[in-house]
């Protein structure tokens, strides 16, 4: 399809570059810097740079061996004209969200897997998209009744999968101990930062789960069925 350009006198030009704090930390500086070689030249242009200022003043620092966080904080300063800060999301805030999210297109997930990603896991609402989307494609690996059955299971194994794959590849290995950690479990749980109180919040949804569903689970494998395993 071939535009007809505007004829219509433009009064100003926005353009926005996102992800400058995702850059590696040298290219995060450079783009920093070019981009402010451009600023205050024309008022009818306007940058709209949506950042974590946290992680691009570690991007600074890093960049400037002598510089420390006050002299990354003016030189931000400097650099933004006026800056707009969100504010933290909080739980309900998530669950909300991912409630909406649910209802809204009709993705059927039933209100404990809902309850697991928005108010005991994930912190932004990108990470809930995220977890959907990733649940969606792990339930096409099982009959629909089975994951029908263990939905909210299902959920938490592929969240321990995730973010706590050390965790998660013990299991794999040992999925008894799920239920029943040992003690070396136990200082591996202690040492992963959030597994601890995950598993805390989590544990009555594995409890008393059949150690067959959760192998099912686990490694793909249908303890259900007298198929054995190729030599």
């Amino acid at each position: 399809v071939q535009c007809k350009p505007s004829r219509k006198k433009l009064d100003k030009i926005i353009i926005v570059i996102d992800n400058i704090d995702r850059c590696q930390k040298e290219l995060a500086y450079e783009l920093l810097t070019n981009i402010k070689n451009f600023l205050g030249k024309n008022n009818r242009i306007i940058f709209i740079i949506p950042v974590d200022d946290y992680a691009l003043k570690k991007h600074i620092q890093y960049s400037n061996r002598d510089s420390n966080s006050l002299e990354s904080n003016e030189f931000l300063r400097k650099f933004f004209n006026v800056t707009l800060r969100l504010k933290k999301l909080k739980r309900y805030d998530i669950y909300s969200f991912a409630k909406k999210i649910n209802d809204k297109y009709s993705l059927g997930f039933k209100s404990t897997t809902i309850d697991i990603l928005g108010k005991e896991f994930a912190t932004n609402p990108r990470r809930i998209i995220q977890l959907y989307n990733n649940l969606n494609a792990e339930f096409a690996n099982y009959e629909k009744a089975f994951v029908e059955a263990n939905e909210s299971i299902m959920c938490k194994f592929m969240i321990l999968r995730e973010e706590w794959s050390e965790y998660y590849n013990l299991i794999c290995s040992n999925p008894y101990l799920i239920n029943s950690p040992d003690a070396d479990t136990e200082v591996l749980i202690k040492r992963l930062p959030g597994l601890e109180g995950f598993l805390r919040k989590t544990n009555s949804i594995t409890k008393n789960v059949d150690l067959r569903v959760i192998n099912k689970i686990l490694m793909n494998k249908d303890d259900f069925i007298g198929i054995p395993d190729p030599v």
